[in-house]
């Protein structure tokens, strides 16, 4: 590490502020590359199939062209207050490297440098005066006196030029004696500077630098106890900004107080995610966060132009933040992007123009669509309507979660005693502030599958019955600053099979003899219900001869399981039956047998045969389910 630092990276970086644009190339960038992975091999000892991103990440170095540009920054806050005589020549540098580094809110702040002015000419006169002189009541001594801080009692002042003029009224001479010799010094000692007004450090209200660690204002006299507001602007690198997002870790949080789960009072904080000028921004209403956090929380954000604004009503020690940052390339964030994202750039969907997480999603199939809330696997924002159109090539479409944890709204504050965690529940009443939301359709006119918040492993997958499912995310205007939202796959299941018959609604078939014949088939199939139904479903299958004609039935494949998604669940027996009738229709008279979910036996490939040329079955669900 030494290595790289002391001896690479300064003969790198020499003369970096003529030539670093340079290093954003590409073949600049792979030379550079190369060489701080030899560093890195050296330091870590790992072996030669490590790639370079996790090597540089487990050392906590930045690529050496960020190095670069950082480098030329400094240099161009630096050019403001180099010497005159070269003047010309350093404006056109610095004026070159503002148009190339784009706006920076540093290069226009006034630096706390003083450069020295030298004025040969003695613009002031110093007086000795006798003992009578200082003896005689109230008699005015012109002394010279530089802009100090600190004023002489008892006098008056007026100012001339660059020098302060004081009319200092003495009675006493060992007192006249001391301050005479102490200004007339100081006017010797520091003749023809010119001073500047000093300058209050700032914490707030600044561009913070990627890897900078910020802390909230320190408490003082001055800000104790006032309103104030604090805002960092976080900026990536040049290049191609859309390549990088940004990652603020909050070591620790306390601003604001959330009220009924959806108000922030005293103070709040807001992230800023995107620009004017990137794909997507949240800009317009970046809704407020409050509240208290000890364990670290993170925040991805989507672009890699972020502002992050602190409000509070009345500061005190009781109100502090303390944020890191870094910048990752979207090929890293493997959480987010998945594997190999430049085979499929439209994974997370395709944004809507002007919009921060409404995505169009088209022809999904295994792995090529992720349904993600937004800053995933980070903290989503608050003040979210998010709006997500899936569609697959083939019914049933099918929304799942694999191996990821869903946690929308699963803590409303940190402290587990007075906030316990929430599992997963469903249902509009159990989800007030921030849910999804599922139709069952290409839009929100359509059927509601149903609404979901809390914390925990998803245990449903949610197949539609169709080839498009529509889905809501709504997070409350203001939150804490804690759960990370959810990460949906997108498929289709694999429950369409054509048959002869004809269907009257969702689930209503009929199949008679007149269709199998024009189908050219000796028999009809039909499937269990495959897709997402509500409580109290009910669906039916006639099978129709004509006369003279008996209706034979098996089942090649049955199998009798309690449900395991049911929207509404119930504890007594039967909660889903099949009931077979000897019948055209429902008669309780004329059962020929009847299955329940909890104390049936299955009974595959045996024959039920009708007396007559008709042959009913009934399934009822009063439960529900969300996958079939």
């Amino acid at each position: 590490m030494d290595w790289d630092v002391t001896a690479i990276r300064p003969i790198i970086k020499y003369d970096a502020v003529a030539w670093w644009q340079k290093a954003n190339q590409t073949t600049a960038k792979n030379k550079l590359s190369k060489l701080q992975r030899q560093a890195c091999l050296a330091v870590t000892g790992a072996f030669h199939s490590m790639p370079s991103k996790d090597m540089e990440t487990l050392l906590d170095l930045p690529p050496l062209q960020i190095i670069l540009e950082r480098e030329a920054r400094w240099a161009t806050y630096r050019f403001p207050n180099m010497a005159r005589e070269s003047q010309g020549t350093i404006m056109f540098i610095q004026n070159r490297l503002e148009d190339e580094l784009q706006s920076d809110e540093i290069l226009g702040m006034v630096s706390d440098l003083t450069p020295a002015i030298q004025l040969l000419t003695r613009i002031y006169n110093v007086l000795f005066s006798n003992r009578d002189e200082w003896d005689k009541p109230r008699n005015g001594l012109l002394l010279a006196k530089m802009c100090c801080d600190s004023p002489v009692a008892g006098n008056t002042q007026r100012t001339l030029g660059d020098v302060r003029l004081c009319y200092w009224w003495g009675n006493s001479w060992s007192g006249a004696r001391e301050s005479l010799w102490h200004y007339s010094s100081l006017a010797v000692v520091a003749r023809g500077i010119v001073p500047r007004p000093d300058l209050k450090k700032d914490h707030c209200n600044k561009t913070v630098d990627v890897y900078e660690d910020v802390t909230s204002p320190e408490v003082t006299d001055d800000n104790f106890g006032k309103q104030m507001t604090c805002w960092y602007r976080f900026r990536s690198f040049r290049g191609t900004p859309k390549d990088w997002i940004l990652r603020i870790k909050f070591n620790k949080f306390k601003v604001g107080t959330l009220l009924n789960g959806s108000h922030c009072e005293g103070g709040f904080m807001q992230i800023v995610d995107g620009n004017a000028k990137t794909d997507v921004s949240n800009r317009k209403e970046p809704g407020m966060f409050c509240g208290e956090t000890e364990q670290p929380q993170t925040f991805m954000s989507e672009t890699s132009f972020v502002k992050v604004l602190f409000h509070v009503e009345n500061f005190t020690d009781q109100t502090y933040f303390s944020f890191d940052t870094r910048a990752e390339q979207q090929l890293v964030v493997y959480l987010r992007y998945g594997q190999h994202p430049e085979l499929y750039p439209n994974r997370r969907g395709e944004i809507v123009q002007g919009s921060y997480c409404e995505r169009i999603f088209r022809d999904c199939r295994l792995q090529t669509c992720y349904v993600q809330s937004p800053a995933y696997p980070g903290v989503y924002p608050r003040n979210l309507h998010c709006r997500y159109y899936l569609n697959t090539r083939l019914p049933f479409i099918k929304l799942y979660i694999e191996n990821e944890e869903f946690n929308i709204d699963g803590q409303r504050c940190e402290n587990i005693m007075t906030c316990p965690m929430r599992p997963i529940s469903s249902g509009q009443e159990n989800c007030p502030y921030d849910y999804i939301k599922i139709y069952d359709g290409k839009n929100e006119f359509s059927p509601v599958i149903g609404i979901f918040c809390g914390m925990g492993k998803f245990p449903y997958s949610i197949i539609g019955t169709s080839q498009d499912l529509f889905v809501e995310f709504v997070s409350s205007p203001a939150g804490p600053l804690l759960n990370t939202g959810f990460h949906f796959n997108v498929g289709n299941w694999p429950g369409h099979v054509d048959t002869a018959g004809s269907k009257n609604g969702t689930c209503d078939w009929l199949l008679s003899s007149e269709s199998l014949r024009a189908s050219g088939d000796t028999e009809g199939i039909f499937l269990s219900v495959a897709h997402w139904y509500p409580p109290h479903t009910i669906c039916t299958y006639l099978m129709q001869g004509e006369e003279g004609e008996i209706v034979r039935l098996y089942f090649p494949s049955f199998r009798i399981n309690r449900i395991e998604s049911p929207i509404q669940p119930t504890d007594g027996d039967c909660g889903e039956s099949l009931t077979l009738y000897d019948a055209s229709w429902p008669d309780d008279s004329r059962i020929i047998k009847t299955f329940c979910d909890t104390f049936s036996k299955a009974m595959e490939k045996h024959d039920f045969v009708s007396t007559g040329n008709s042959l009913y079955v009934r399934f009822e669900s009063k439960t529900g389910s969300y996958s079939g």
